[in-house]
């Protein structure tokens, strides 16, 4: 099943793809329309159109857009076959980044994170605070929000929550200091948290 996905966003453009095309379609050349929720948008390009045999395209940057807002992107695909013309409707939400190159506030931990034998203790607010700072920064490089598992009271601090912080700082140019991910089961000391924050804070 075809789907649209967001690429990145800056202040002015959203770039996106389409994956999950049938790769084996080869009759006529497929157009997608492009437009968005917000009517007095007029989004360029209008109109950008799918090679045949291939199930993902290219990243297509579109533009026309204001800082600071979510618009719900839409791609109106037309295929043909036997039967004639057909259509399909894909939509995704994107919210550009806010206008000017203000560097989003760095991060400090609110509540101290203390060591206790291998492992630290972390708050849940903290960690999920943490989180929003390292997607802010990431909006204000250009890059899409990370998904990010939200952190609960009382529920278990895993190694693949820990480690999806990991992945949304590595995919930013200039963090700072080198991170590892954690294997399950594996320690989480102070030291690895620090890091994080001194990598995020390091990105300019």
């Amino acid at each position: 099943m075809a789907t649209l996905k967001v690429r990145s966003e800056t202040s002015t453009t959203i770039t996106v793809y389409i994956t999950g095309l049938d790769a084996n379609y080869s009759n006529k050349e497929r157009n997608i329309y492009w437009s968005c929720s917000d009517n007095t948008v007029y989004v360029s390009p209008q109109k950008t159109s799918i090679p045949n045999k291939i199930s993902q395209t290219d990243d297509i940057k579109l533009s026309g857009f204001s800082a600071g807002k979510t618009y719900t992107i839409k791609a109106t695909i037309t295929y043909y076959d036997a039967d004639g013309t057909h259509t399909v409707e894909l939509t995704a939400t994107a919210t550009t980044s806010s206008s000017g190159t203000t560097r989003p506030s760095k991060f400090s931990w609110t509540l101290s994170i203390v060591s206790k034998g291998e492992d630290a203790v972390i708050y849940a607010t903290d960690w999920n605070d943490l989180t929003e700072n390292i997607n802010d920064v990431r909006k204000y490089k250009g890059l899409s929000s990370y998904t990010f598992t939200v952190a609960e009271k009382n529920n278990d601090f895993t190694a693949e929550i820990f480690n999806e912080a990991v992945s949304a700082i590595q995919g930013i140019s200039g963090y700072g200091t080198s991170l590892s991910k954690v294997s399950k089961g594996g320690s989480f000391t102070a030291k690895i948290f620090d890091d994080l924050v001194l990598s995020i804070n390091s990105v300019s």
